[in-house]
């Protein structure tokens, strides 16, 4: 099953070869303070590329430090434009930290600067993904409902992926489900959608529910087995 977030800043940090320039703007990232960062970057005699924006901006250092990491984008900017990517992990650092005004302020930016062609559904990904792990479910809800202000479409897609971080949280199974329901009539399901739903209510031993929501996929989509889990059987739905 291949949701958005997948493709977001969440993604596991894969092993990459040292890069001189990036290491040489974290330690000054970690060694200044934040109010400093912008001078001590523009007095170290190194310029920016894209590449090395991004590499800065996924660094452990840089979602510990999400302050400095604003000031090194900004300085960053002045240089280079700054990729899809390079906005996505700013918003995914400042979701992380919980700071959601400043993280809206950039998405706000993504949508002035790239036309709308900057924001997609990874960078709702991290939004939702942000608030769920915050505890606020309802503004990750409120999130989706505000989608189409920067353009893009309220599909499966888009309800998987918040669906996913929903479930992601312990004991949240009903918060998802509520979701569904509330949407499904303009919001065409898929069989990612349901198999999230089912996994989220085997998660919580709830055999009611999943046998409620399978019946629901086979009438919408069909039977498919990649959409039900081993476990369903153990647990008392007939499949």
């Amino acid at each position: 099953m291949i949701t958005a977030e997948e493709k977001s800043p969440e993604r596991e940090e894969e092993e990459e070869e040292a890069n001189p320039r990036a290491e040489a703007f974290l330690e000054i990232i970690c060694r200044v303070p934040a109010g400093e960062v912008e001078a001590a970057l523009s007095a170290c005699g190194i310029g920016p590329t894209a590449e090395v924006e991004e590499l800065v901006l996924k660094s452990r250092e840089c979602y510990k430090r999400p302050k400095s990491a604003v000031r090194f984008f900004r300085w960053a900017g002045q240089s280079v434009s700054h990729t899809a990517y390079a906005w996505n992990l700013l918003v995914d650092i400042l979701g992380k930290a919980a700071m959601f005004e400043p993280m809206w302020d950039a998405i706000r930016s993504m949508k002035q600067e790239g036309g709308g062609g900057l924001v997609s559904v990874a960078t709702f990904a991290s939004v939702f993904a942000s608030y769920c792990a915050a505890g606020n479910i309802k503004d990750a809800i409120a999130a989706l409902d505000v989608m189409d202000r920067y353009g893009l479409k309220h599909d499966a897609v888009a309800l998987n992926s918040l669906l996913s971080a929903i479930c992601r949280v312990e004991g949240r199974a009903q918060d998802a489900q509520d979701v569904f329901e509330r949407t499904k009539a303009t919001i065409p399901p898929d069989g990612d959608t349901f198999a999230i739903l089912l996994e989220a209510w085997e998660k919580e031993g709830n055999a009611v529910r999943a046998k409620s929501v399978f019946g629901e996929m086979v009438v919408r989509i069909g039977w498919d087995a990649a959409n039900v889990s081993a476990n369903f059987a153990a647990h008392g739905v007939e499949v």
